[in-house]
């Protein structure tokens, strides 16, 4: 008997799961931004493949408590929203090119408050000639920030690259559950 009940228990548990990996769980609502984004550098491009946004799970569904777990393992606030960029590093040139996560930056609002990255995949190393490094590149933002970018520190060039990121919903909308697409 105990055994019959361990494996019902066990299917019904595997098929929510499958069920809330297929649907979400309505409570951290995720958006993207609108596709493909390319930047040029001294060396190549930065390409940027998607942003998603995720908002903390509400209060109440956590019974009160912080706010949300990051896709990095930290906890966020319901006054702040996760940005999840997907992106590509390309080198052109025939030579070796230095990239470091250092070099990454988020612009927040308009007087351009700068984020480092709360986590990432993209690690220091070298992009071989006519190669690239693809990865993502985690931020915990003001759920009520209106002006996004990514900024890129290019060692060969005069100045950071800057990718407007501008949200396809405003945050505040993300944050909230209300889902544009």
């Amino acid at each position: 008997m105990l055994v019959a009940v361990v494996a019902a228990l066990a299917i019904a548990g595997a098929i929510l799961g499958v069920h809330l990996v297929s649907v979400g769980t309505g409570n951290a609502p995720s958006e993207s931004a609108r596709p493909t984004q390319q930047a040029p550098t001294s060396f190549g491009v930065v390409d940027v493949a998607s942003v998603d946004l995720v908002a903390a799970p509400a209060t109440h569904s956590l019974g009160g408590s912080l706010g949300g777990q990051t896709h990095g393992g930290g906890l966020i606030s319901s006054a702040a929203v996760e940005l999840d960029i997907a992106l590509a590093v390309t080198n052109t040139t025939r030579r070796p090119v230095p990239v470091s996560l250092a070099q990454f930056r988020l612009r927040v609002g308009a007087a351009a408050r700068l984020l480092l990255p709360s986590s990432a995949t993209i690690q220091d190393g070298l992009i071989g000639p006519h190669a690239a490094v693809e990865g993502r590149l985690t931020f915990v933002a003001p759920r009520a920030a209106r002006r996004l970018a990514l900024e890129f520190r290019d060692r060969g060039g005069a100045r950071p690259v800057v990718i407007d990121l501008r949200p396809a919903a405003p945050l505040a909308a993300a944050a909230h559950g209300h889902a544009h697409g």
